[in-house]
């Protein structure tokens, strides 16, 4: 099977299942994210406030980071929605925008990476 057959086949499962997806991610790219998943035929969820980011992580299918734009409240969101996708065996996607900008976002992206076990590395 070639690899265009293969990424056609998941993208015909996708679309079967319909997955709902958990995005943590910024206000410049929401939008395109959450039309993206649409088109491809997932389901997002925009939900980036640590209280409710356990819980929707784990009911989702899988979980979004994007580390856009940082600050102390969405890292701790991102870390229990993280934590719970992994307890529950979710996978998740991490995009460590910007990540040679600043040692803050170096750091950030270091803690996630200590602490998560990610799938995918954007």
């Amino acid at each position: 099977m070639t690899l265009k057959q293969q990424i056609a086949g998941a993208l015909a499962d996708m679309r079967g299942s319909s997955p709902l997806i958990h995005c943590i991610t910024n206000y410049v790219t929401a939008g395109d994210t959450a039309n993206m998943l649409l088109a491809a035929g997932a389901s997002p969820i925009m939900a980036d406030c640590s209280e409710e980011a356990s819980d929707i992580a784990a009911g989702a299918d899988g979980l979004l980071l994007n580390l856009g734009i940082p600050n102390p409240d969405k890292l701790h969101a991102m870390r229990l929605a993280g934590e719970a996708a992994n307890r529950f065996g979710k996978p998740i996607v991490f995009d460590p925008v910007g990540i040679g900008a600043s040692s803050f976002r170096k750091e950030a992206s270091a803690g996630l990476l200590k602490a998560l076990q990610v799938q995918i590395i954007r």
